[in-house]
């Protein structure tokens, strides 16, 4: 029986306890070291010190830089019970320095981890995040959050902005016209 799937929301995929608002690190590499450190609390990782050398020397980190100051760093980890996310938000006037060769300046740091199969949370979850990154306004607040709460407030405020307007009930009476 294939049943809808359910869309997504990053207020439900990241919450306040898997939130650094603000992110305090003395280097980039100690950065996402603190966000899986707050993923491996969450769920068990299998060695997180080997995913944590994964994500700092694979492609995927050149790869996982979006733009507009902000990180999406992801990847599939063997032996990983479920999808697992984190994010990071640089204090005031900091930031942290990622990927190879040109180091892009980041305030935001999503950490998006998961097992290999089936890949479709994973996807879905990266597509979030790229879609709330898109939106400048919503990350700028972002970017303002001084606490997990704030942080978490303002990912499910963006979201909820932008869902579309539910219409009508089916069999409800249509709106009165005016004149």
């Amino acid at each position: 029986m294939t049943g809808r799937r359910v869309p997504v929301t990053l207020a439900d995929s990241i919450p306040p306890s898997r939130i650094l608002a603000p992110l305090q690190a003395d280097t980039d590499d100690d950065a996402l070291s603190r966000l899986v450190g707050l993923v491996a609390g969450d769920v068990a990782m299998p060695d997180t010190a080997g995913v944590l050398d994964r994500l700092l020397h694979e492609p995927v980190l050149r790869a996982a830089l979006v733009g507009h100051g902000a990180a999406i760093i992801h990847s599939r980890i063997d032996g990983l019970p479920r999808s697992v996310t984190a994010l990071g938000v640089a204090p005031p006037g900091a930031s942290f320095r990622f990927g190879g060769g040109f180091r892009y300046v980041v305030s935001v740091m999503f950490l998006v981890l998961s097992p290999p199969e089936p890949p479709e949370p994973h996807l879905e979850l990266v597509a979030a995040i790229a879609g709330f990154v898109r939106d400048a306004r919503a990350l700028a607040v972002l970017k303002a959050a001084a606490s997990p709460e704030q942080a978490a407030r303002a990912l499910a405020g963006a979201e909820s902005c932008a869902r579309p307007s539910p219409g009508p009930r089916a069999g409800a009476a249509p709106a009165p016209r005016g004149l």
